[in-house]
């Protein structure tokens, strides 16, 4: 699944021209910004994009679709968000589109597959962390909990001011998951990456994976 989201530059521009001090910065420091920010997203933003959703689920069908994105992020929520069917598999009339950007005025919008992923690997507990220079800003890898080999990462990159500018779960591990109702399954792997511009609005978002509820997998 692909999200474009054209901001008001390149992601290239994040980075900026400042060279890095010597010493790397506090982890703890670190994680705290980028879980401010993935809350909030400051700033006030009107964007425009498009959505590529493409999905096979064995028996139960495949399907490819493109969406057209756009509204108001002010402050991490969304206003007068749309989401239109452009082509590809058919919706049914009560199909909408989300991001994993912001927030939605729908009370279990922040649990919707994508989203939740994001927010609990912020909070994971850690086996393992490094911070290390990343162009003229740095990068905060910690190892997630939930896989057998410590192999699943979360991955943030901050620009020379610390101001976080990427975050990206990496899951190669499979990890088991339960919901509220007790129903259990396994994230067989998932790749989640956020991107902003250098004036914080969203640039791109993308969430690849692969689910395993016996006997079935999406």
């Amino acid at each position: 699944m692909i999200v474009l989201l054209l901001g008001l530059a390149g992601a290239e521009e994040v980075a900026g021209a400042e060279v890095a001090p010597a010493e790397p910065p506090d982890s703890a420091d670190l994680m705290d910004r980028a879980k401010k920010a993935v809350a909030a997203f400051p700033g006030c933003f009107v964007m425009r994009g498009t959505a590529h959703d493409t999905w096979n689920a064995g028996i139960f069908g495949k399907g490819d679709r493109v969406w057209a994105l756009g509204g108001t992020l002010d402050g991490g929520r969304w206003d007068h968000y749309y989401s239109e069917w452009e082509s590809g598999t058919p919706i049914k009339k009560e199909e909408v589109r989300g991001s994993l950007f912001g927030r939605f005025e729908k009370p279990d919008a922040d649990e919707s597959a994508g989203r939740r992923p994001l927010l609990a690997a912020l909070e994971d507990d850690v086996a393992m962390e490094y911070v290390e220079p990343e162009g003229s800003g740095w990068r905060l890898s910690r190892t997630l909990k939930g896989g057998d080999a410590a192999r699943n990462l979360l991955i943030l990159k901050f620009d020379a001011n610390l101001r976080p500018w990427s975050w990206a779960v990496k899951i190669v591990d499979p990890v088991k998951v339960q919901n509220e109702k007790g129903s259990r399954a396994k994230i067989v792997a998932m790749d989640i990456e956020l991107s902003t511009d250098g004036e914080g609005a969203p640039v791109a978002e993308r969430l690849t994976g692969s689910f395993a509820k016996w006997p079935f997998a999406v």
